[in-house]
């Protein structure tokens, strides 16, 4: 046993030297595939009813992140469906490609922090845009207290607390997609790469389907949080009860 994990953690590290830069010829594959697909889509745009299967699968693409921006965001959240579109797309596609690759590019750490500082600059930049600066680092503050006491102890710290876990959200993003990802993927590699591979087929089969649902389910959380940041940052007092329920429960069941 303890020579299977000494093997398995060489193999971890050789690949991991040998990825390198490499990472961006996998991202490159992955932009090319993206745009591949976006040209294929757009050749079905002709007629009133789609008849290509990439561009009834663009459609429900479309469909699905807008249903998301509204209901998370708010009637306000169309306009960032360009952002969160784009994102999903990029994660989607490497984690997609990721199973076919030797190297999955999401399981890179230095890409996924990547994706989370633009992400969180992203967010701040619409929280000040909409609520200006002054206003912006107002709800790090909290609700307003009554007392002078409880403005003076409680109000900086709740401030302190709450700027800090905001930074935090670029170390939750990325190794939330970096773990899911990197985990899966290495498994399986160790595995492969076990005599006993060759004589049970069947392992690989079984980590197949779980690694897609993974892959999945990880561009989905990964969107859906960073359209719950940006609800959080630019929600109207008017849409505040509508969606504001709506956008905890789907925190809680990202998290």
């Amino acid at each position: 046993m303890e020579a299977l994990f000494r093997a398995s953690t060489t193999l971890l590290a050789e690949e991991e030297v040998q990825i390198g830069w490499g990472v961006f010829a996998y991202l490159g594959i992955v932009v090319l595939a993206i745009f591949l697909f976006i040209a294929s889509a757009r050749g079905g745009l002709k007629g009133r009813v789609f008849q290509k299967t990439t561009t009834k699968l663009a459609e429900q693409a479309y469909l699905f992140i807008e249903n998301m921006c509204v209901s998370v965001i708010g009637p306000h959240g169309k306009k960032y469906m360009t952002f969160l579109m784009t994102i999903w797309l990029i994660i989607f596609f490497s984690n997609i490609l990721g199973l076919l690759l030797p190297h999955s590019p999401m399981a890179d750490w230095s890409l996924t922090f990547g994706l989370a500082v633009v992400v969180f600059c992203y967010v701040q930049y619409e929280g000040i845009r909409t609520n200006g600066l002054g206003g912006h680092f107002k709800h790090f503050a909290g609700p307003k207290l009554d007392g002078l006491a409880l403005v003076l102890i409680i109000t900086p710290l709740i401030f302190c607390i709450e700027f800090v876990s905001e930074w935090v959200k670029i170390i939750s993003l990325s190794l939330r997609l970096y773990g899911n990802i990197f985990a899966g993927h290495q498994t399986k590699t160790t595995i492969d790469a076990q005599p006993f591979a060759a004589s049970f087929p069947v392992i690989g089969e079984i980590l197949l389907p779980l690694e897609l649902l993974v892959a999945v389910v990880q561009a989905f959380v990964f969107v859906v949080l960073t359209a719950i940041y940006l609800s959080l940052v630019t929600h109207h007092e008017g849409e505040e009860h509508e969606h504001g329920d709506h956008s905890h429960e789907t925190a809680h069941a990202a998290a």
